[in-house]
């Protein structure tokens, strides 16, 4: 006797259900995150379902940026892909996605692929392993390539304690390629919940979460402070630990 228990959806899975979405992902629950990424700016948003708008919020410690190169050409070529989709109107000008990546453990004086980092782990190395995508003559010209957000994730610069106050000026900003920002150490939730807050188009606001339990409770206490039903304002965790 065989018993199935499933399947069972994902709490991810419920992005769908808002128009506004905070997708956070770390360590190996990064893999979740982009698939929603990929199936926003690639297929959904060309047939205008929601969500219509996307901040997508990822946490990468600085001795493990060698193993995500993946994303790196990843995120390249799916905001280019977005990029050349809005100039075409294959997808509409209300649909917006945001990155913010956040780069933990950095040390501006281990420079030395040959050292290890404070915790043991081996310092990145400083080339691609992958070629980057080319980009024919006649297609839109891409705002950024691999290498030059492989080279801010080496070195990040901007502290994300600074975020909201950098974000004012985007157009001199020295971590932003096109709507990707770059931060060095973890993220500051309470600013980046206040900033979600203020500028917020819709009562319903779906935090989508993949990655560490730590992490998963910074989130339900942000969520839990900055939801007040007198404000209209609701902050709703969806979250899988791994």
């Amino acid at each position: 006797l065989i018993l199935v228990d499933g399947p069972h959806s994902a709490p991810a899975q419920s992005y769908s259900d808002y128009n506004t979405v905070m997708l956070v992902g770390a360590g190996i629950g990064l893999t979740p995150c982009t698939s929603i990424l990929s199936s926003l700016l690639k297929y959904r948003w060309r047939r205008g379902f929601p969500p219509e708008l996307l901040h997508f919020h990822w946490v990468i410690r600085h001795n493990e940026i060698n193993a995500y190169q993946w994303v790196v050409h990843l995120l390249t070529e799916l905001l280019y892909d977005l990029k050349k989709g809005k100039r075409s109107t294959a997808i509409a000008a209300r649909y917006y996605c945001e990155v913010n990546i956040y780069v933990t453990g950095y040390n501006s004086n281990k420079a030395d692929p040959d050292k290890t980092t404070w915790d043991g782990g081996k310092v990145p190395s400083e080339r691609l392993l992958r070629a980057p995508r080319v980009y024919s003559a006649t297609d839109v010209p891409p705002t950024f390539q691999a290498e030059e957000l492989f080279k801010l994730l080496l070195k990040p610069t901007v502290s994300s304690k600074d975020q909201v106050e950098c974000m004012k000026s985007p157009q001199t900003a020295p971590n932003r390629l096109q709507n990707l920002w770059v931060w060095n150490g973890r993220p500051d939730w309470d600013q980046v919940f206040r900033k979600m807050k203020e500028q917020r188009q819709d009562k319903d606001i779906g935090v989508c979460f993949c990655g560490a339990p730590v992490i998963g409770r910074d989130l339900q206490r942000m969520c839990q402070k900055y939801s007040n039903s007198k404000e209209q304002c609701l902050f709703t965790l969806h979250k899988e630990n791994f």
